[in-house]
């Protein structure tokens, strides 16, 4: 009799441990095709907000070839439209008023690095401005090229820097406009005065339209709980849509404000 017991017993423990089991794989089953589903989900997005951009590009360079009034008004103002169904939402800024890395002096990108923290930080603006120029190297005889700094991975690499130091600057930072200074109306007083930078010019309330300059198109996209944002760096110049570079994975802004 005890020992019929036991065996049950043991029958039991086998079974509830099955069970156990069954119910852990089903709920990595469950988990796992979430994750898939999710992954699939954030692909099509992705997709969708790289062709979002485009079609926002399109569409400045179509309002550019007729030198349309109403791009006048368009730099710095949210707007909106529908591509292939898709809720696109879009703001045009431009480079003028990020802070240049490729055009400020020494003096000036010496304070800037020493307002990120950056150590010895004359010696590296004077080394960023020197590779600015062709040079003969000594050792090969070989021209270098000048080397203009196209991202913040660039000037990271170039520096040796740790990329996590100097990323609270990036979004206000310009690797592509030639302006000298920074035009007022987008980075905030505070972080010109952490890098210990003024604006030119005054303050009229309204970022300029400049046909030949270079512009930041931030695109976001309608995600459900969470939208798509996209920042491209464009021309428009000549009638001629030029995507000079795309940041599809970390950037940071918001439509509302342009100090976000």
């Amino acid at each position: 009799m005890h020992s019929k017991r036991g065996q049950r017993g043991v029958v039991l423990i086998v079974v509830l441990w099955v069970v156990a089991l069954l119910t852990i794989l089903l709920a990595a089953f469950v988990a796992t095709v979430r994750v898939e589903r999710q992954s699939v989900a954030d692909v099509s997005l992705g997709i969708q907000a790289r062709a979002a951009v485009d079609g926002v590009v399109n569409y400045l360079a179509a309002l550019t070839a007729v030198n349309a009034p109403e791009l006048e008004e368009m730099p710095g103002h949210r707007y909106e439209l529908m591509l292939n169904e898709l809720n696109v939402s879009f703001r045009l800024v431009p480079e003028s008023v990020f802070v240049p890395i490729n055009t400020l002096d020494v003096q000036q990108l010496e304070t800037v690095f020493a307002g990120m923290g950056l150590e010895q930080p004359a010696e590296r603006a004077a080394q960023v401005v020197e590779w600015r120029n062709e040079e003969l190297e000594e050792d090969t005889g070989e021209l270098r090229p000048a080397i203009r700094i196209r991202s913040l991975m660039h000037l990271a690499h170039l520096l040796e820097l740790d990329i996590e130091q100097i990323r609270p600057y990036e979004r206000w930072l310009s690797f592509w406009g030639e302006h000298q200074g920074v035009a007022p109306g987008y980075v905030p007083d505070e972080v010109l005065d952490a890098l210990g930078l003024q604006v030119t010019g005054e303050d009229s309330g309204q970022l300029q339209w400049d046909p030949a300059g270079v512009y930041r198109v931030q695109v976001e996209v309608d995600g459900g709980r969470r939208p798509r944002q996209i920042e491209a760096i464009a021309s428009f110049s000549d009638a001629e849509p030029g995507v000079l570079q795309i940041n599809e994975y970390n950037a940071v802004f918001s439509l509302n404000d342009l100090s976000e």
